[in-house]
């Protein structure tokens, strides 16, 4: 029983002197937003529109404890984000409004 004990000490012994602690803190760095540094050209028929909320995609929500509401006038709203990218496979991704996303239909 002794030498199991002596073991276990030696053991906890020697992952103690894994860590080390020189005095130093590790910074992290904040993420820098995304900035798009390609031309802007004006594609023709890609026009805003109003479309009413998905009844099944824009319900109000809850996540990790937190509530999140959907904006129901949008007249006066305005935010800035980084926006979802979809994978480059034709019918393999769908929007939150279960469309499905079809990249290679895009012109």
């Amino acid at each position: 029983m002794r030498k199991q004990w002596l073991g276990i000490c030696i053991a906890a012994g020697m992952l103690a002197a894994c860590t080390s602690d020189d005095g130093q803190q590790q910074t992290v760095s904040v993420p820098q937003p995304a900035v798009c540094n390609g031309p802007i050209v004006e594609i023709s028929g890609a026009d805003p529109r109003f479309e009413p909320l998905n009844a099944t995609a824009n319900q109000d929500y809850q996540r990790d404890g937190k509530s999140y509401k959907i904006v129901q006038d949008p007249s006066r709203f305005s935010q800035a984000g980084l926006a979802a990218i979809y994978d480059a496979e034709p019918g393999s991704n769908l929007t939150a409004s279960g469309e499905a996303f079809d990249p290679t239909q895009l012109t």
